[in-house]
């Protein structure tokens, strides 16, 4: 079951701005001159790739529950997560992690000491599938006020 990732409108501003700066940073020694053609070039190419990675991580972002794992995708980057190893998940609301793309999360615990932030559109029914695939994990639907 896939699930599209919440996106946050202030930060979908400052993703695409990044986008446009990075695309006209690497034009402007094309267009204005005084790099050359290689300069000019090379750092286009450079400016681009970042540009590329930047928009990825907001278009290419979801959640998936397969058969037997956690599935993230993070523009380029992916993490499988086996659903033995997930200890715990609750709702949050919290501003780390490059995995959640929203304010409004879900904490992962899982392995011995590692974290991960998902923010799924829709963070209760993930978090109620999420329960039903790992019935050892403490999963909690609400999130509790003090978080």
């Amino acid at each position: 079951m896939r699930f599209a990732a919440r996106r946050d409108r202030w930060l979908s501003v400052v993703i695409w701005a990044t986008v446009a700066l990075l695309l006209l940073s690497g034009l402007s020694p094309l267009v204005v001159g005084g790099a050359g053609w290689v300069g000019g070039t090379i750092l286009f190419l450079v400016c681009a790739s970042f540009a590329w990675l930047t928009g990825s991580l907001w278009v290419a972002t979801y959640y998936e529950l397969g058969e037997s794992e956690l599935y993230i995708r993070i523009g380029p980057m992916a993490r499988r997560i086996p659903y033995e190893q997930i200890r715990q998940a609750k709702p949050v609301r919290s501003w780390g992690s490059i995995a959640a793309t929203s304010r409004q999360r879900v904490e992962i615990l899982y392995g011995n000491y590692e974290v991960i932030y998902v923010s799924p559109l829709e963070r209760e029914l993930f978090l109620k599938e999420l329960q039903k695939r790992s019935p050892r994990a403490t999963i909690e639907l609400r999130e509790n006020p003090g978080s």
